[in-house]
């Protein structure tokens, strides 16, 4: 069976008036004993009364654990 850890980080930003106004996630999940994968995910959103953004980046990264290590 796999080893897996999860990391999720959500960080808001908030007006005075207590609106939300920005948030920004990540979500990072890292597996593997011997060879190693991480996949996190960031999602930024920005709201105000006539506009909104939102953007989303995905990644990837995998390693395997060379003979050497112990």
């Amino acid at each position: 069976m796999a080893n897996q850890q999860a990391r999720i980080l959500i960080h808001k930003i908030v007006s005075p008036d207590g609106k939300s106004i920005a948030e920004a996630q990540s979500i990072a999940i890292a597996s593997g004993e011997q060879d190693s994968t991480i996949h996190q995910t960031v999602t930024v959103n920005i709201s105000s009364n006539t506009h909104a953004c939102s953007s989303s980046s995905s990644s990837s990264v995998s390693r395997a654990k060379s003979k050497n290590e112990g």
